[in-house]
């Protein structure tokens, strides 16, 4: 099982644990090759002790493996420290490295306090569609790693690195050694808040993109009609109890797809 950068001091066994030993994984193994400029009997012999990436070499390894920017951060210091040619230098950069590790404990100590996200946190969660989703499928086992959410999602992976990151940084999220899983604190939108607009714009949206590809289990519905005001509150009512319904039954349901609904009623005289 992969495990998270942050739980190594060696460069070589985290990308062994990434990319896996000879013989395994060998598209990872070339395609890194590819990324960093050399061949693969070069990414042997580093990743067997006897040859060391440069920076350079580090920093296009970064972008291979779809790093955010502090696992590129950690990532570089973690070559550099392999790389040290004094005890003093390699002294100084497991330092650093020992400072990050224990600041992200520390994160995730602090975590356990919240219960709610604050107004500044709401905004870059609703900043886009893809954190809420990446969010909700972190209920689906089979969706409890970076990977696996980026080829279910078609998003980058750093993309979606970064949304985790977030996430588990608000307690929306947890992480374990690099799987992820939902986290204790709750986010509420309540109906004044500036973030509704966002909620409702950032899914219909979505629902639009999704107007073209033709999917079996893709409904779209849209109607205009006239009719009278009784009838009108009916129709509503009617919405709002199937609604409930649908909750009550989504409430039960396993977790094995994430979907997306909306829905839309209102008179249209300004």
């Amino acid at each position: 099982m992969n495990k998270s950068i942050f739980e190594f001091q060696d460069y070589k066994a985290y990308l062994l644990n990434k990319i896996g030993k000879t013989g395994t994984r060998t598209g990872m193994r070339s395609g890194l090759a590819a990324a960093v400029v050399c061949n693969t009997a070069y990414i042997s012999q580093v990743l067997n002790g006897s040859s060391e990436f440069s920076l350079e070499q580090a920093e296009k390894a970064n972008h291979y493996l779809g790093h955010t920017e502090e696992e590129s951060h950690f990532f570089l210091l973690l070559v550099q420290y392999a790389r040290a040619g004094t005890t003093a230098l390699r002294k100084y950069f497991e330092s650093q490295i020992k400072l990050i590790v224990e600041q992200r404990v520390n994160i995730q100590k602090r975590l356990g306090v919240k219960k709610n996200l604050s107004e500044s946190d709401q905004a870059t969660y609703y900043s886009s569609w893809h954190i809420a989703a990446i969010h909700v499928a972190l209920s689906i086992p089979q969706l409890n790693r970076a990977e696996f959410i980026s080829t279910y999602f078609d998003l980058p992976l750093k993309k979606v690195k970064r949304a985790l990151e977030f996430l588990v940084s608000v307690g929306l999220a947890e992480e374990h050694s690099g799987t992820f899983s939902i986290g204790k604190t709750y986010i509420h939108l309540n109906k004044d808040s500036e973030n509704i607009l966002r909620h409702h714009t950032n899914w219909r949206l979505r629902a639009i993109e999704t107007f073209d590809r033709d999917k079996v289990q893709d409904l779209h519905y849209a109607s205009v009609v006239t009719l009278s005001k009784k009838d009108a509150f009916k129709i509503q009512d009617l919405i709002i109890e199937n609604i409930q319904k649908m909750n009550t039954m989504i409430a039960d349901s396993k977790e094995e797809e994430v979907y997306c609904f909306t829905s839309d009623f209102f008179n249209l005289r300004k």
